[in-house]
């Protein structure tokens, strides 16, 4: 089963499941398999940051692709139990959330370590999103939010 997540990486757009990246060719109607990272664990997540590097994420670590050999390093393991959105902001901080608590993380890119931004308003459905200076957040519960990056509320 396919679940497709989509994330942007200049203009290419990637989806992934559980265990694979792919591209999507939007014109032909196609995904192409480019990748299937060894992990510590299912692939919860994926973002971009502004030079195109796909980030990955699992309940326990974080990860960078190498988008010429599709091969994942370790960044290390995060500390947040469940997380499973994952999401770049404008500044290049990256965020993640949890479907075991109602807090926000920011990931450090050198050691994957989270350190807590804030609150969000229930656990997480599996999915952050930067949109023009927002932070839009999937919650459970059919909760959908934008997350005021100022006061984290």
């Amino acid at each position: 089963m396919l679940l497709c997540l989509p994330v942007w990486a200049g203009d290419k757009l990637y989806v992934h499941d559980s265990t694979r990246i792919m591209l999507v060719d939007v014109d032909a109607k196609t995904l192409t398999s480019v990748a299937r990272p060894t992990l510590d664990g299912i692939m919860t997540d994926t973002a971009t940051d502004s030079a195109g590097t796909l980030y990955l994420l699992t309940f326990t670590s974080l990860y960078r692709l190498n988008s010429t050999d599709g091969t994942a390093s370790l960044i290390g393991a995060h500390g947040v139990v469940g997380a499973n959105a994952l999401s770049f902001d404008g500044s290049g901080a990256l965020y993640a959330a949890s479907n075991n608590d109602t807090l926000l993380y920011r990931l450090n890119l050198s050691t994957g370590r989270a350190t807590v931004a804030g609150n969000v308003p229930t656990s997480s459905a599996g999915d952050l999103a930067f949109i023009k200076g927002r932070l839009f957040f999937a919650g459970n519960n059919d909760t959908l939010g934008v997350i005021n990056l100022l006061t984290f509320s």
